[in-house]
């Protein structure tokens, strides 16, 4: 089957983000971009997506950075995905978004309406999600492979009407 990159792609908890679906072997995903990396800069445009500095100088790890972003006092400013690699399979995906560059935020949606910017309560429509105060993120017992994460990192009780900056999906231990 063939997979690639989609900047719209839809959220599968527990099964893949970006249109790649998690298990993919760390060579197939860097063949992937490699097809799309302008000349030898780095610089990337996947499907729907911005332009995109790909480092994967990291071990076990590639990241995906807005290129043309402004505002970036510290390198995180500009992180917009990750791409994380368990004995070279790929084994999570993050999207996060940061207030100012709209246009760099990651355009897929989770039940097919929640994606970043959307406020945390509307997972509620579709299931149950806890605040785990230790890691700092939301969290169903009923959607395998989903975390979310806000930008207060505080409880719908302490804060209700906070916005996704955070999300990812992952292989559950358990399945």
């Amino acid at each position: 089957m063939m997979y690639d990159f989609d900047w719209g792609a839809e959220i599968k908890p527990g099964v893949g983000m970006l249109g790649l679906p998690l298990g993919l072997t760390y060579d197939a995903v860097t063949k992937l971009i490699a097809a799309k990396v302008e000349g030898k800069t780095g610089i990337a445009v996947f499907k729907n997506s911005p332009r995109l500095l790909v480092d994967s100088s990291q071990e076990g790890a590639i990241f995906l950075r807005g290129a043309d972003v402004k505002e970036r006092t510290y390198d995180w400013h500009g992180l917009l995905a990750r791409l994380i690699f368990d004995q070279e399979i790929l084994t999570q995906i993050i999207v996060q978004y940061f207030k100012g560059e709209d246009k760099y935020r990651y355009s897929g949606k989770l039940f097919g309406d929640i994606g970043l910017g959307s406020k945390v309560v509307e997972l509620m429509e579709f299931h149950k999600f806890d605040f785990d105060d230790g890691d700092e993120v939301f969290y169903s017992n009923e959607v395998a492979g989903l975390e979310v994460g806000s930008e207060n990192s505080c409880s719908l009780e302490e804060i209700p009407g906070q916005n996704i900056v955070y999300i990812k999906v992952f292989k559950p231990m358990f399945q």
